[in-house]
């Protein structure tokens, strides 16, 4: 599970507008070669929801979309600076670019909310 939230937060971090669903973060975010469960990636996302490091928006007639909680990414490195100290996290941090990359000026994956239209953020 740990590993799942650290592969989403250093995605978030790579692709600071990256928006989408349970479902496209699990196929797009996450490495193919370590598959999580639809439950597992939607426990990982609630956790990060609660440690305010990621934002869940629900639009009017659709699925949650979750997100970059604030601008501020010193909050999410100083978690996975603590997760990436245990040998567990080690196997996940080298299937993404570092956590110091600046996020591409062009999205290579359209945001779920382009898509869904206005949202509201959940107090969930």
């Amino acid at each position: 599970m740990r590993q799942a939230e650290i592969a989403i937060l250093q995605y978030i971090l790579a692709y600071k507008d990256a928006r989408d669903t349970v479902r496209g973060i699990e196929k797009w975010w996450l490495p193919q070669s370590r598959p999580y469960s639809v439950a597992d990636v939607e426990t990982a996302l609630q956790n990060l929801v609660e440690l305010n490091l990621i934002q869940m928006w629900e639009p009017a007639a659709a699925e949650p979309v979750y997100g970059r909680a604030a601008e501020d990414s010193h909050p999410i490195e100083e978690y996975l600076r603590h997760y990436e100290q245990q040998p567990a996290a080690a196997e996940v941090s080298s299937e993404y670019p570092s956590t110091t990359l600046q996020s591409p000026a062009s999205s290579q994956h359209q945001s779920a909310t382009e898509a869904a239209g206005p949202c509201h953020r959940s107090n969930h």
